[in-house]
């Protein structure tokens, strides 16, 4: 959290309000936030003001911030990763300590812009270029297929893993080298929706299988996006002007253990998998080989 659909909300966010206006200032305020590189983004930082937001991308989990300079082809990227509990704010949550958990503070054309992170999972880091799918170079072995960006590749990147894995399907989810942006929430209700059970071995998922979990994945995803992400109780996300989304009121699964399934009636169950408690329900969920897909 945030996953995917939050993050393109944000991205959403960004781009109405920054893109065109100049980059005036960048302050990094926790190390641990440029862990990644901090001599590069210490050393070129400076050089980045003047520069112009000329786009703000996504993929996966990562926002891409395209600085644009006064010559051609003189551009750069600021990666933010937004960890577990990361948000961008416009202005700093009135709470204590609230000043002590951001971590970054930019100005665009006297718009200020902070990032805000209480557990320091995120991370921001400047980056050279993109792959041809819109990657940091950096990352392009760590990502896999982006649903949003490239949904018909969906189905093909789960075939790819079910032929040499026999790993549950929840853990190929949560494999960002595999898809790109799925976190604990999404791919339970994916999994929900398509009937499988979380800890059925993706090798036994026979062609329509793969294609029904692929379907549910954009499914997913498109509507999440739509209703610009889910809001839990503890508020981790809100968007940028501070307002919660509304994909949390389509949950089926995901935060509603020992409830009542809203299709059969049947508590809702969970399973440890890959480190994450996974939500499923036994009845509805009971192994792709149960289920007609026709």
């Amino acid at each position: 959290m945030p996953e995917l659909p939050e993050v393109e909300t944000i991205r959403s966010d960004l781009a109405l309000r920054f893109i065109g206006l100049r980059l005036e200032m960048l302050k990094i305020l926790g190390e641990r936030t440029i862990r990644r590189n901090k001599t590069n983004l210490e050393e070129v930082g400076p050089e980045l003001l003047g520069r112009q937001l000329s786009d703000a991308k996504r993929y996966g989990k990562y926002l891409i911030l395209e600085l644009s300079g006064s010559q051609i082809g003189e551009i750069s990227y600021l990666v933010v990763h937004l960890g577990m509990s990361g948000r961008f704010v416009l202005q700093l949550p009135e709470m204590p300590n609230g000043r002590d958990h951001t971590k970054m503070h930019v100005r665009f054309s006297e718009e200020d812009l902070y990032l805000w992170d209480p557990r320091t999972f995120g991370e921001v880091f400047l980056e050279t270029g993109l792959d041809d799918l819109g990657r940091p170079m950096t990352l392009s072995k760590r990502l896999g297929i982006d649903p949003y960006l490239y949904p018909h590749n969906v189905a093909g990147a789960l075939g790819e893993v079910a032929v040499r894995s026999s790993r549950a399907i929840k853990a190929v989810l949560l494999d960002q080298k595999v898809i790109a942006g799925l976190g604990n929430i999404y791919s339970d209700e994916v999994l929900f929706r398509s009937r499988v059970s979380p800890s059925f071995p993706v090798s036994a998922l026979d062609k329509r299988g793969i294609e029904r979990v692929a379907e549910a994945v954009v499914e997913v995803v498109n509507k999440a996006v739509v209703l610009r992400g889910s809001s839990l109780k503890d508020k981790s996300y809100m968007d940028l002007s501070g307002r919660p989304g509304s994909y949390q009121s389509e949950h089926l699964v995901y935060g509603r253990y020992s409830k009542a399934c809203m299709v059969c009636g049947e508590d809702i169950d969970r399973v440890l998998i890959a480190g994450r408690y996974s939500s499923f329900c036994s009845i509805c969920q009971q192994g792709a080989d149960r289920w007609d897909y026709s």
